[in-house]
């Protein structure tokens, strides 16, 4: 049975709306795969059948059930994304089937650690040098663990087919928010650098949180999203 945290009155509306609309989500018979970085592979995730949300904390209210476990010295951003986890108060990383994380600093793989013992994880290794051959070898046999490991755990076999059409919707995605992001180039920019970082982060959380189509639908939703703002950013330029 999918249940809400214990104290998920005690939240703001907003924040018990997020919990309400990705419960309804995991009702469907959806999995959530919860990230913190863009090293996350989010081809394989989509190909895994997998729903990919963030979980970078950005709100201080949770640093301090982190900083009973973590430094308090350590980066702000992986506190909070912690404490959330600890205190149930992000509806993404309450109902995650798997944290993917990766090694980008020394900070997060203390978290990961930590983290590992209270949800699902999966750490992705990257290489440390990336310019040499060796590396790519590394990075290849990461992502082909990844692939078994997704697979042993949710038993949704990643074929190349798949795999290609992940990768031909993800580029998609890449292409509209191009087209936001050219916006900038305009003298006055037609859109702040704020605006733009929003756009990047409210199309996917929206998205993920109001999935109930095709995933043909989604993934046309969350490019609807980032173009209709873009079109409007042209409109008040002109």
């Amino acid at each position: 049975m999918i249940t809400l945290p214990e104290h998920f009155e005690e939240f703001a509306e907003a924040r018990r709306e997020g919990f309400i609309r990705i419960k309804e989500l995991k009702e469907s018979g959806q999995k959530i795969c919860g990230s913190f970085c863009q090293y996350a592979p989010a081809e394989i995730i989509d190909a895994a059948g997998l729903y990919q949300v963030g979980l970078c904390g950005r709100s201080s209210a949770s640093i301090p059930a982190a900083e009973e476990h973590l430094p308090s010295k350590l980066c702000p951003l992986i506190k909070s994304s912690y404490g959330h986890a600890l205190e149930d108060s992000c509806p993404y990383a309450y109902f995650s089937d798997l944290v993917v994380g990766e090694t980008t600093c020394d900070g997060k793989k203390k978290m990961y650690e930590l983290l590992g013992k209270i949800k699902p994880m999966h750490v992705i290794h990257l290489p440390n040098v990336p310019d040499h051959e060796r590396s790519l070898e590394a990075w290849t046999e990461e992502l082909r663990h990844f692939v078994d490991a997704l697979d042993a755990r949710f038993g949704e076999s990643i074929t190349e087919e798949k795999l290609r059409e992940a990768i031909r919707w993800g580029n998609l995605e890449r292409i509209q928010a191009a087209r936001i992001y050219e916006l900038g180039k305009y003298d006055p920019p037609a859109i702040c650098s704020t605006r733009k970082k929003n756009i990047a982060s409210s199309s996917r959380y929206l998205t993920c949180a109001r999935r109930t189509g095709t995933r043909e639908t989604d993934r046309i939703s969350r490019m609807s999203i980032r173009f209709g703002l873009w079109f409007r950013a042209q409109e008040l330029r002109e």
